[in-house]
């Protein structure tokens, strides 16, 4: 990655703040409204910090997941209100049950803001992000958090559950839960879970937690790429657990120390009532690390797959796997994918404006076949921007992969955040965001930024249909670590062969909108400057 993850603040306020050029919206497609309102508009002081900047009535980095057991039953989940330095004020989940035509929405009960939606039942953390959540084919709906307090440093993985189709949610609870007066300085970060599509009541959770251990003998001095990786996930932690001198001694002992970040795993067998003790699944040397864990499951044999992002010590970035075929009692060693050049996305024009985006991988399974896929964005053929890749694998063959292939166009100026899924057809879709629309005329504010779906005729990566779903104003987002919509984006095949893609963008399409105080002073552009949309893209997807 070459992008740093910082921007001045002062001077995206005043870009927020202008009021040149015009962008249209160019929908093809009919969107739905997925988010509706802030829950936690009065909820001000809890997580604020020495910045003191949040976004109110920004929802971005959505999730959404089918109902196996009940067809027009959808659960989505996003950050609401989000916050510069990391995290929002709490997580929202929103549920259709006609198949996303229209839709409710409930506080999770990550973060202290939403406890007046749970008479203050709810985990005791200040800020909460990272939003993901599956369903069982029994219809139990699993939802987990980081949730942290960047006060004291505190931070857990969470989980909650819903029976009843998203409406409410219970048994809130902590997988893991560090403290931040630990001296190793132990973060969790990235979780993700999956349910059984075949077993009712288990579900797999996996993330990835970084902490300080001793230095091995002939330990290396820290890498570029896990330093920008480090850098990177600053943008969730608090500030206390950042920019730690991973080779050099801890302010707690004079031992040489150094990095560690393994991938933890841990399952519920009874609807998510309990988790069990997490173990690592990845380990890693000192300087290595893992993020973006995530498993998907063989319908027929029950295979685990949990793809994920390896930095290794020597600078090296690639997308890996390891296997479990008992469950998740024992997993097999890493397998590589492919190597994963990572740049980044930014306005050509200005490469100080760019986007926050590029180390999460999105696997996927046929779930007839169980051919794997695995999508991500990196440097396509030395490109300056990242370009949306996919790669495949047939089931019993997850030791040979195909060479990364574009989902994006050939020559796309830059595209970031592929996500994907399979439908019963055996067909691939998938949505990305790029900036194929910049123009030599287009204002220095405006980075005209497209949401898009594409899809395969069937089985493999060769990808024929484009459907343009929305147009935005990426310098109009929310800046966290970068101009950000969300660390991943959310999209599911449903029953019926359809895709339902469930993203975040910016609702004023230019920079005319009006900047208003949040009441704490924090810059944003009211009203409702940012929402989660739904569209579904049926099986005969016209050509654009």
């Amino acid at each position: 990655m070459r992008r740093v993850v910082s921007v001045v603040i002062a001077s995206a306020t005043l870009l927020l703040m202008s009021s040149t050029g015009g962008l249209t919206n160019d929908n093809e497609r009919a969107l739905t409204v997925a988010s509706h309102g802030d829950p936690f508009a009065s909820c001000l002081a809890i997580g604020a910090d020495s910045l003191g900047v949040n976004y109110p009535d920004t929802e971005l980095e959505p999730w959404v997941a089918a109902n196996p057991a009940n067809r027009r039953n959808l659960i989505g989940s996003y950050q609401q209100d989000r916050w510069l330095d990391g995290g929002a004020k709490g997580l929202v989940a929103a549920y259709s049950f006609n198949t996303g035509q229209s839709w409710n929405q409930v506080p999770l009960p990550f973060s202290e803001c939403a406890a007046p939606f749970y008479r203050g039942n709810v985990l005791h953390y200040e800020r909460a992000s990272d939003p993901w959540n599956s369903i069982g084919v029994d219809g139990i709906a699993y939802a987990v958090s980081l949730s942290v307090s960047f006060s004291s440093g505190d931070n857990a993985v969470g989980a909650a559950r819903s029976t009843d189709g998203g409406r409410t949610w219970t048994n809130q609870q902590t997988i893991i839960a560090d403290s931040g007066s630990d001296p190793t300085l132990p973060f969790n970060d990235k979780e993700s879970v999956t349910a059984d599509p075949q077993i009712p009541g288990t579900a797999y959770a996996v993330w990835d937690r970084s902490f300080l251990a001793p230095c091995s003998a002939g330990a290396r001095a820290p890498s570029s790429s896990s330093q920008r990786l480090q850098t990177r996930k600053s943008k969730e932690r608090p500030a206390g657990t950042a920019g730690v001198n991973r080779a050099g001694t801890s302010a707690a002992a004079a031992t040489p120390i150094c990095f560690v970040e393994p991938t933890y795993f841990s399952k519920t067998t009874d609807g998510g009532v309990h988790w069990s003790s997490p173990k690592v699944i990845v380990p890693t040397a000192p300087d290595e690390a893992t993020i973006s864990n995530q498993i998907v499951v063989n319908h027929k044999r029950g295979a685990l797959y949990n793809f994920f992002t390896f930095f290794d010590s020597q600078g090296g970035i690639s997308v890996e796997l390891v296997i479990s075929l008992d469950g998740g009692t024992t997993w097999s060693g890493r397998q590589v994918v492919s190597s994963e050049d990572v740049v980044g996305v930014s306005d050509p024009r200005n490469p100080s404006l760019f986007v926050r985006s590029g180390i999460i991988v999105n696997p996927a399974i046929d779930p007839r076949s169980g051919q794997l896929y695995v999508a991500w964005e990196a440097s396509f053929n030395g490109s300056r921007n990242d370009q949306a890749v996919i790669s495949t694998s047939l089931s019993g063959q997850t030791g040979t992969w195909s060479p990364p292939s574009l989902i994006s166009p050939p020559a796309d100026p830059g595209a970031f955040t592929p996500q994907i899924d399979v439908n019963q057809l055996g067909q691939v879709g998938a949505t990305f965001y790029d900036i194929r629309n910049l123009k030599p005329s287009t204002p220095a504010s405006i980075l005209p930024t497209d949401t898009w779906f594409r899809r395969t005729d069937g089985p493999g990566v060769s990808f024929g249909h484009e459907e343009h779903l929305g147009r935005f104003n990426m310098l109009m987002a929310p800046v966290a670590g970068g101009f950000f919509v969300g660390d991943y984006e959310g999209l599911v095949a449903q029953q019926d062969n359809s895709f339902l893609a469930f993203f975040s963008q910016p609702d004023c399409a230019d920079v005319s909108c009006p900047a208003s105080g949040n009441g704490i002073g924090a810059p944003t552009h009211a009203p409702d400057p940012q929402d989660i949309f739904a569209s579904t893209i049926g099986d005969q997807v016209g050509q654009h």
